[in-house]
């Protein structure tokens, strides 16, 4: 990642209870954003749960090139915006309209904004 020290990273992510913006392309290339509650579990790799059926991840598997915002509450006028990759990973089934999935995100390329 461009510019983005981890140690800030993971300050700003604190402060904003983890809460991301990701945004995915949508139907006819709308763009489709959504606020999650996420993890960072690696340098460079943030995860979270989510129903397989969601229109979300129904959009992320079709195309899983995101926008990750993560906006610094403390000045909710700055914070990250970071390229990333996702995949997808069944964690759990109820029946078949209850599969949860396990979405990791990759990190790629990010700047302060």
């Amino acid at each position: 990642m461009k510019e983005i020290s981890n140690e800030s990273l993971k300050k700003t992510l604190s402060s904003s209870d983890h809460r991301v913006y990701i945004t995915c392309v949508g139907e006819e290339g709308y763009p489709n954003v959504t606020v999650r509650k996420v993890k960072l579990v690696e340098d460079t790799k943030i995860e979270y749960s989510d129903n397989a059926n969601s229109r979300t991840v129904q959009l992320m598997m079709k195309s899983p090139k995101v926008v990750v915002t993560v906006i610094n509450t403390d000045d909710p006028f700055h914070g990250y915006k970071i390229k990333g990759n996702a995949s997808f990973h069944q964690i759990e089934e109820h029946d078949n309209t209850n599969k949860v999935m396990k979405i990791s995100i990759t990190l790629s390329d990010g700047f302060l904004y």
